[in-house]
């Protein structure tokens, strides 16, 4: 009885938001939160350059992209994680550039 009134609260309250599919919903959740995630790692794996203010700086920078894509375009789903991986890593890399950090990274990235 009670998992069938979750459900249909669930559905509710989707339908009250104008979601088509809880699949696309959970995609474009996904798509949202794991893009700026994967731009944090291919930061770190294949640049040099990568510092831990140039990351966070990414993953800020990323997070916001996302919310003005969300607000503002009609993009598809699937295209969040992309804008989120390319934007986390476009700015990550370039704070890294602008404000440098000496460090010893001998065996973190594929670099040798």
């Amino acid at each position: 009885m009670i998992a069938n009134c979750s459900t249909a609260g669930i559905a509710w309250s989707m339908a009250e938001h104008g979601a088509t599919s809880l699949w696309d919903q959970f995609n474009l959740i996904l798509g949202l939160f794991t893009g700026g995630v994967g731009g944090l790692f291919v930061l770190g794996i294949f640049t040099r350059r990568a510092t831990g203010a140039g990351a966070v700086a990414g993953f800020v920078v990323s997070a916001v992209v996302q919310v003005i894509l969300l607000q503002f375009t009609s993009m598809h789903l699937l295209m969040y994680a992309f804008t989120g991986l390319a934007s986390c890593v476009i700015a990550g890399y370039a704070w890294s550039l602008l404000f440098p950090k000496i460090q010893h990274i001998q065996g973190l990235t594929i670099h040798r």
